[in-house]
């Protein structure tokens, strides 16, 4: 048997101190809209590429003072209420553009954000610094509870509430759920924009009666911005006349699919066809909620007595055995664990009870070795996947369902700037 001799860390008791020097200076620079926000559904920001700085795509944040009023605009009583994760959530669509070539077009973001936000982050994370942004969990069965009194037993919405009740103005600040922020390679000599396209106010915002709108007051965006020695940046230049930048990244794709009232049972053939996902997630929420319903909460992701769900990937199902859970009688138990495991990781802040009553979400590792989280790249999946659901009871609504995929995608850029998808 070959074996390999090793020494330990705590012995290199002579190696020299790494001092970094590549990095001279860093500062979060504010950017303003291009245009006035007023009584506009769209705000863009605009990052000019000039010059040798360079930018931390995953350093982006976002700061708003906004308040609730009711629809006619006059002050906010007794109902002003927000839904979870306000900042990013009144946000129904996210585009990111390099130099003018679209990067990334998200039609639910508001979904992308909610998702990413409950089952990637811990619950320190969500309890400290998402709450900046007005993530507080909602309680488990009471998802569409807006009682603010003493009896309510919705918790987290009544924090919410606290933020913004009155009319006053509140303020926000987190981070935006960008897929290019998922990587960690700085980017310069680029023009970066942003464009943000408001969600409906009755998506975004929850009363019992009544209609409100959200009214941003002032809106930034920050960024990090580095400046690099010189003699990197000349050395990046020299590379370029040889080689492309590279940056690898996973891209989010969404599809909803809307199930009629009455269905017991569906099959969706060639729900998704080409280049197949690394991993999916699939949610059911209210058709009227995800399309504006102020007194429907639209992330509430129900269970709908589903008795069976599988995929087929060019005609192979999986998982090799189907979950069938019975949430009638409390059996469920697998598909609440491949939020772990297919998650590949321990500490996603969702309780059996949670997952059954209000974060019922079905996640699939669909990579060769379960790896759709770690850094490095798959071989490429192509085809096209069915999408096969099973339900104990006829649906006693219309339903959405909510498809997440996380995309293996390469952006290169050359010397001009000129940008390069394999998408």
């Amino acid at each position: 048997m070959e074996r390999c001799y090793c020494t330990k860390s705590e012995l290199e008791l002579f190696g020299p101190e790494e001092i970094q020097l590549a990095i001279e200076k860093t500062s979060f620079v504010e950017i303003h809209p291009v245009a006035s926000i007023s009584d506009s559904n769209t705000i863009e920001f605009q990052i000019t590429g000039l010059g040798d700085a360079y930018f931390d795509l995953s350093h982006i944040l976002l700061i708003i003072q906004a308040k609730i009023l009711k629809a006619d605009g006059t002050a906010f009583t007794v109902n002003d209420k927000c839904g979870n994760y306000l900042l990013n959530t009144m946000f129904w669509e996210c585009h990111i553009l390099l130099n003018d070539r679209q990067i990334s077009s998200e039609s639910n973001y508001a979904y992308k954000a909610y998702i990413q936000s409950t089952l990637f982050h811990s619950e320190s994370s969500q309890k400290n610094f998402l709450s900046a942004g007005m993530f507080y969990k909602d309680t488990a069965g009471e998802f569409d509870n807006t009682d603010v009194t003493a009896a309510g037993k919705n918790l987290g919405f009544k924090q919410r509430y606290e933020r913004v009740k009155g009319g006053k103005i509140f303020d926000m600040c987190v981070i935006l759920h960008i897929d290019l922020g998922t990587q960690p390679r700085l980017i310069s000599g680029t023009t970066i924009r942003v464009r943000l396209l408001k969600a409906k106010d009755n998506f975004t915002l929850l009363a019992t009666s009544g209609a409100f709108r959200l009214q941003i007051e002032n809106i930034s965006l920050f960024i990090r911005k580095c400046y690099v020695s010189s003699s990197i940046v000349v050395g990046h230049e020299k590379a370029l006349e040889q080689a492309l930048v590279q940056m690898s990244f996973t891209r989010i794709e969404t599809k909803t699919f809307t199930l009629g009232s009455g269905l017991k049972s569906v099959i969706i053939p060639n729900a998704m066809n080409g280049i197949l996902p690394s991993r999916m997630i699939l949610g059911l929420v209210s058709n009227s909620a995800f399309n504006g319903d102020f007194k429907k909460n639209p992330f509430n992701f129900k269970n709908y007595n589903l008795s069976y769900i599988s995929l087929s990937e060019n005609g192979v199902q999986i998982p090799m055995s189907a979950y069938a859970p019975s949430y009638k009688n409390d059996l469920f138990a697998r598909n609440y664990l491949c939020l772990f495991t297919d998650l590949a990781q321990h500490n996603t802040n969702v309780t059996l009870e949670e997952y059954k009553d209000n974060t019922c979400l079905y996640v699939f590792d669909l990579t060769q070795d379960y790896s759709a989280s770690d850094p490095f790249m798959n071989v490429a999946r192509s085809g096209d996947m069915s999408i096969h659901l099973t339900f104990d009871e006829d649906l006693p609504e219309t339903v959405t369902l909510l498809v997440y995929m996380e995309m293996q995608s390469l952006i290169e850029i050359d010397k001009s700037r000129k940008i390069f998808t394999d998408y």
